[in-house]
């Protein structure tokens, strides 16, 4: 009885371990160089003209005059896409300017809006307050479940399992 109980044991730690070894070994810079083919990927941005294209900066050079193209044209959807290419790839990325996927989406949205911002596009400018922000988490996908993983994992060694 006390050999199966040390043998259990032994094979809980073992395939605990090799859960910890496969994620130190995953590399971020290449999560981060597979967001970044997002932007040269060419069949996301087919229709829409170079100069409104979003790129690694985080910058949208749309002028004020072409948020009617822009918005009512592809380009508001290639870059949409883009956005949600670089967010499944790495949802903490940020562009070079320090802007997160959420800050662009949210340019765009006040952009492209009816109201007296549409044609801002200033990736840089702070968001306005939100109704709704109370019900969004910001937490990061994937360190939330390893925690609790790792804590479940020390609560049965203390256990004796």
């Amino acid at each position: 009885m006390a050999l199966s109980l040390s043998l259990r044991k032994w094979c809980f730690l073992l395939a605990l371990l090799c859960l910890l070894i496969a994620l130190c070994n995953s590399d971020s810079l290449d999560v981060v160089g597979e967001a970044e083919q997002c932007f040269d990927d060419g069949r996301v941005y087919t229709c829409c003209q170079d100069e409104y294209r979003l790129s690694i900066t985080g910058i949208l050079n749309i002028p004020p005059h072409a948020a009617d193209d822009f918005c009512e044209g592809p380009c508001l959807e290639e870059t949409q896409l883009v956005l949600s290419c670089v967010e499944d790839e790495l949802n903490t990325f940020q562009f070079q300017d320090g802007a997160a996927v959420a800050d662009v989406r949210y340019a765009l949205q006040r952009g492209c809006s009816n109201s007296d911002k549409r044609g801002d596009f200033n990736v840089g400018e702070p968001h306005e307050p939100d109704d709704y922000s109370d019900y969004y988490d910001h937490a990061d996908m994937l360190t939330s479940p390893m925690y609790l993983l790792i804590f479940l994992t020390c609560c049965l060694l203390l256990l004796g399992y």
